[in-house]
């Protein structure tokens, strides 16, 4: 696995999944468009939390990226976003220069929504996933938890780890 100065780890949600569920601080509320391309969060609380974190823990080598991706029915597709309705958790990689930020809405049993937001490498290249690989982040009844292993854009072996943060 590529370093991105101290170990770049991040992650999302397991497929086989029997689940239950950088930029700069902006207004919260229901929408969060202007942190860092969070949007449709559609809970005030995670929306509230999500600004909190990142203004809090700004990426230490940039703005951060964010992307989509949904797994339903145990399909994985890289795209989407929230549908505005749901349970909401969010987690948070407990890195001074990586503080990577997911937030899971989950839709029902079979479907959930992702958004990561990554922080860029340190030479403030933007870290994009061109591949992931596995999604071992599961909602707790504490927020959003586990591992998110993915190829960047630059063939590179990625890993963000995100422990709870919080559940809406």
């Amino acid at each position: 696995m590529k370093t991105k100065q101290a170990f770049h780890i991040l992650s999302v949600i397991a497929l086989g999944l029997s689940l239950a569920s950088c930029g700069k601080d902006n207004k919260a509320g229901n929408n969060i468009t202007g942190v860092s391309g969070f949007s449709n969060i559609g809970n005030a609380n995670a929306s509230n939390q999500v600004n909190n974190l990142r203004s809090q823990r700004p990426c230490r080598f940039g703005q951060a990226s964010v992307q989509n991706f949904t797994i339903d029915n145990g399909q994985l597709s890289q795209n989407g976003g929230f549908q505005g309705s749901g349970t909401y958790y969010v987690g948070l990689q407990n890195s001074q220069e990586y503080p990577d930020i997911v937030v899971i809405e989950r839709v029902n049993q079979n479907r959930y929504n992702f958004q990561v937001s990554i922080c860029p490498l340190n030479n403030g290249q933007q870290l994009q996933m061109a591949q992931i690989q596995y999604v071992g982040i599961t909602p707790t009844v504490n927020g959003a938890a586990g591992n998110l292993d993915f190829i960047s854009q630059y063939g590179s072996q990625e890993r963000s780890t995100f422990a709870a943060a919080g559940t809406y």
